[in-house]
């Protein structure tokens, strides 16, 4: 009797693990294809003219990329994932990095935006 609810219990995080993957690629397909494009675009004759326009004046191809980055990890922290993980997860090699990043992009540190989400 116990091993069926095991299985159904395995199956169950199986399904769930499957969908925050499938939903995390389609995330990083959308925000991967802006930045393709604008790779593509510096190589045309019409050199800077899209790539510059693209961003506001002082923001780079990579801020956007942390940018992003930062979002996805703050979301996964939203949906109750550990933090640690979150930065991992989002791409961060580093916590301190993370960390860095997190309270100059969202003026708090990772840590609180999670608290503030269990109260």
């Amino acid at each position: 009797m116990n091993e069926k609810k095991t299985g159904s219990m395995r199956r169950k995080g199986t399904i769930s693990d499957t969908i925050v993957h499938v939903l995390l690629a389609v995330l990083a397909v959308i925000w991967v294809i802006p930045i393709l494009w604008i790779v593509l675009l510096s190589f045309s004759s019409q050199k800077g003219s899209y790539v510059t326009t693209f961003f506001p004046k002082g923001y780079t191809l990579h801020n956007y990329i942390v940018s992003k980055r930062l979002l996805m990890a703050r979301s996964l922290i939203d949906q109750g994932m550990p933090v640690i993980k979150a930065a991992q997860e989002s791409g961060f090699a580093e916590y301190s990095t993370f960390s860095r990043a997190y309270r100059k992009q969202f003026q708090q540190s990772p840590g609180a935006s999670k608290k503030q989400q269990t109260l």
